[in-house]
């Protein structure tokens, strides 16, 4: 049996709570405290940033390129790096949803920049009000709801 993690999580604004099954896929055995678990995964986050800018060509709008993304980011800090979350979050989708909400999210950026959709634009809106988030740790924050389909602004 794998041994417990003792690790004091005192959540700032805004981060995402963990389930004791979440905590208990932690890699590093060193880290105690919530301080040490940012520097952790902000240090694995800076090294996927420079795996990211050493890439020629990236396909990025594919499930396997996001999960990639996630295991570039987390690998070093958590065991379920790269696979869908199993439980709800203060942020993202219900989690039973996460793989169509991501397939339709892909599908629709795909669509908008085929079609020059967004042209002029510095952001891409979201529908359903949120990214799917598919780390337990969510990964980023809400988006605010935009409730026009992609096609309604083709013509």
């Amino acid at each position: 049996m794998g041994s417990i993690v003792a690790i004091v999580l005192e959540l700032k604004p805004g981060q995402t709570p963990l389930d004791p099954d979440e905590v208990a896929g932690l890699k590093p055995r060193h880290i105690t405290t919530q301080g040490e678990l940012d520097e952790w995964e902000a240090a694995n986050i800076l090294k996927a940033m420079r795996w990211l800018g050493r890439q020629n060509k990236l396909d990025v709008l594919n499930e396997h390129f996001c999960r990639q993304l996630h295991v570039r980011m987390f690998s070093d800090t958590w065991k379920w790096a790269g696979t869908f979350r199993h439980s709800d979050k203060n942020i993202g989708c219900d989690w039973t949803k996460i793989s169509v909400n991501l397939r339709h999210l892909l599908d629709n950026t795909t669509y908008w920049l085929e079609h020059d959709v967004l042209a002029g634009t510095r952001c891409i809106p979201v529908r359903r009000g949120c990214c799917p988030l598919p780390s337990p740790t969510g990964f980023t924050a809400p988006i605010p709801q935009w409730q026009r389909s992609p096609r309604a602004l083709d013509g």
